[in-house]
């Protein structure tokens, strides 16, 4: 666990290296990522295998990563993991010393109940700050939801959503329709 409350960010990546445990960083701040939940896992699993399948079959130069590659955030001074993000073309990766993707193109946050206000807030205003970001979504992991934000032509945010089993969510940055009774089919509500 750390022991320090402003950490350098050689100091992160020191923190990091080795140990096991994933940490975001936030100007000089950081904060262990929790564990994930059973239907958090499925969710990420099939959206995976949805999202991979989804672009090798419309032959797109794009390279999905899961929540093990961190994400550069610059204007922000910060590190974050997403569940899931896309990148289409070619990869460009932070020179600051820790491996993180520098542009991403779509960011995919499941949301618990012990992240989502974090998600939807703070780590939402990171996103859209960050130049090569065109879409943001989140997914719901106790009802059938998927919402999110996506950046069009002019650099305006348009917010978006589906419902339902029988509803469907396109991921317009990647131009792929996922239908949520896939994304949920493994997923037992309570």
């Amino acid at each position: 666990m750390k022991d320090k409350t402003f950490y350098s960010l050689p100091e992160y990546f020191e923190l990091e290296d080795g140990r096991g445990e994933r940490y975001e960083y936030y100007d000089g701040e950081v904060w262990m990522m929790a564990g994930g939940t059973l239907n958090h896992s499925r969710i990420v699993a099939t959206l995976n295998t949805l999202i991979d399948g989804g672009l090798v079959e419309r032959g797109r130069n794009c390279e999905l990563f899961e929540s093990n590659m961190r994400i550069r955030i610059e204007k922000g001074n910060a590190y974050v993991y997403p569940d899931l993000s896309v990148v289409c073309g070619g990869l460009e990766v932070d020179d600051m010393g820790g491996m993180a993707i520098a542009n991403p193109i779509l960011v995919i946050e499941v949301l618990s109940k012990s992240t989502a206000a974090y998600d939807k807030t703070a780590k939402l205003d990171y996103y859209l700050g960050v130049e090569s970001i065109r879409e943001i979504v989140f997914v719901d992991q106790y009802k059938a939801r998927v919402s999110g934000y996506y950046r069009d032509d002019n650099g305006f945010w348009l917010f978006r959503w589906a419902e339902s089993l029988e509803g469907r969510y396109h991921l317009k940055s990647i131009d792929l329709w996922i239908h949520l009774r896939d994304v949920y089919r493994r997923v037992v509500f309570s």
